[in-house]
């Protein structure tokens, strides 16, 4: 375990890799959705996924900010 946080650039790279990730899972949410029915239990675990994905964008943002203070940071983890 590394106690130096991520720089910028790493935060940069972890922000798209998580907002490419989190559309892609919304892409495969909606194709589980057409074929079993938007009741399904994968559609909602697919839900619970999506939820968790925003959190945790949130909680990076927010360490991204701490991280690389005056760099606006944060805005790394949004579209």
């Amino acid at each position: 375990m590394s106690n130096e946080p991520l720089t910028f650039e790493e935060h940069r790279d972890l922000g798209q890799e998580l907002l490419k990730t989190q559309k892609h899972l919304l892409q495969l949410s909606r194709m589980v959705a057409a074929v079993y029915g938007p009741n399904n239990r994968s559609v909602f675990a697919f839900e619970h996924l999506n939820a968790a994905m925003e959190r945790l964008r949130v909680e990076l943002g927010r360490q991204s900010d701490a991280d690389c203070p005056g760099k606006n940071a944060e805005s790394l983890y949004h579209e």
